[in-house]
């Protein structure tokens, strides 16, 4: 078959011109291209999540009261940082013992694996309370999360990824998980 010299820089505009089309709508993400490797990355990246006992510990009316419930536990420590304090959050909004809905962002750890920077989505304590309210609601926190015998030895608080900011208590250096008590 012949081709006339016309019809073949047609068919060379034409198929240029289709090809950029497709260059364009991928490169504005009209068109998405995935390439199927075999392996969903839920699959490699998958880690190891199971169920164990935890008690949450608060204080409530001038005395440690606690309440035993069950924490996702993962071989990520971040992780299972932020299931345990997400899940004692959760307790004292569940109990009506705060009156914020406080939810942990994210939880980060130091290079070392020592510190774990815990973010949250909003101031936590109440305006009326004292430094002393402020200081036993953080320990309960600390005292929850002593109790999983995790490398993390401090834990560092800020809401919206930025350093807590209180007029009672200095949250510029994390907190030790022990007990000052």
């Amino acid at each position: 078959m012949v081709f006339s010299h016309n019809y073949f820089r047609a068919f060379i505009v034409s198929a240029a011109f289709c090809i950029g089309i497709v260059f364009f709508m991928i490169y504005n993400q009209w068109i998405i291209v995935h390439i199927n490797t075999g392996r969903s990355a839920i699959e490699s990246k998958s880690l190891a999540i199971e169920k164990k006992p935890l008690r949450l510990h608060f204080w409530q009316e001038g005395e440690w009261q606690h309440e035993d419930t069950e924490l996702l536990w993962s071989e990520d420590v971040a992780h299972t940082l932020m299931y345990g304090a997400n899940r004692w959050f959760s307790l004292l909004d569940e109990e009506a013992l705060h009156s914020k809905k406080v939810i942990v962002q994210s939880v980060t750890l130091s290079p070392s694996g020592t510190t774990a920077y815990l973010s949250l989505d909003r101031y936590p304590f109440e305006d009326e309370s004292s430094a002393y309210e402020k200081y036993m609601f953080i320990e309960g926190l600390l005292k929850t999360l002593r109790t999983q015998e995790m490398p993390v030895t401090h834990i560092s608080f800020l809401v919206h990824h930025k350093v807590l900011d209180d007029y009672h208590l200095d949250f510029s250096h994390p907190w030790p998980l022990k007990s000052f008590f």
